[in-house]
This record gives C-alpha cells, structure tokens and sequence, in this order.
C-alpha cells in the first residue's frame, strides 16, 4: 500500500502526484521507520516511458513457474521480480499501452498490465534468468496484449483513490 514520505501513517494515491515523494525521499523515510513502513515502490505516470506487468499466482506448487506465465516472461525479457506475495511478479518494461487497465485470466492466476496510475511495490527479489535492466518492450506489449485482453473492471473508488 502506497504511504505518503511525509506522513508515512496516511495513504498515497496512485494518481494524485501531491501524495508523492522522489526516490531518495522513500528512502529516507524507510530508513527512519523500518517497522512501519515495509519498502518502496514505483507509480507509472503519463508522464514516464515505463508500463508495468502484473502476474498474479504464476508460481506452482513446486515453486517454478506456470508454463503460461513463463512464456509471459520469456516474451516481455525486461526487468522482472517477484512481488511482495511471493507468489507473482512484477514485470516493468519501457512501452506505451492503450488508456486504461488491461486484464486477462490465463493459468488461474492473473495477468494485469498499466500504463499510468498505479502502484508497485519494489521488493528488489530479482527473478533469475531476466534481465536486470529495464527494455523497450513496445512491439512485445503489443503482440501479448490485444487478442487476450478484456474489458477493466469498473475502478473502484477507496479513501486514498481509485484502485
């Protein structure tokens, strides 16, 4: 959940840039609170070339990777770690995507893909075997998205937001 720098005990909002802080501001503030604040993390804006990925229950029993959410991963080839559940990943790529939130279901986990308001938590736990460094996906973006996508959900409205 996205905290203000300032005031690490009320929520941000993941499309209102007032409730941000930079990079070193998140720092500083985990540095000065570890036991109430659990990380950083990253809002995607219009504003910035970046477009993030989210696989929701990709890893099987056995640890590894679904097969589909592999193929996922393997297609993107950009920056990928795995979430605070431990049980998804967070894939960032450079690339733009259509106004709005995509989603589909896949392998019975979830795949969500944003081009601008929202939040990811950086956990840092980088998946072994992807890049470290951040790629152009556009033309990657584009073939996995428009034949699986499906409407949004409605955006529901929270007291820090939309989420």
């Amino acid at each position: 959940m996205p905290r203000r720098v300032d005031a690490p005990e009320v929520r941000a909002s993941s499309t209102d840039p007032s409730s941000w802080g930079s990079f070193d501001e998140a720092v500083a503030a985990l540095e000065a609170a570890p036991d109430s604040i659990s990380g950083v993390g990253f809002v995607f804006t219009t504003g910035d070339p970046f477009a993030g990925v989210d696989l929701d229950r990709c890893m099987g029993a056995d640890g590894q990777l679904v097969p589909e959410a592999q193929r996922i991963v393997d297609h993107l080839s950009s920056y990928t770690e795995r979430s605070p559940s431990g049980e998804g990943l967070h894939i960032i790529v450079r690339g733009e995507l259509p106004a709005g939130r995509k989603a589909l279901q896949e392998w019975g986990g979830h795949l969500e893909a944003y081009p601008h308001g929202r939040y990811f938590t950086v956990t840092g736990d980088h998946l072994e075997g992807t890049p470290a460094t951040i790629e152009e996906r556009q033309l990657p973006l584009a073939e996995l998205l428009p034949a699986k996508v499906s409407p949004p959900p409605p955006a529901q409205l929270h007291a820090g937001g939309f989420e």
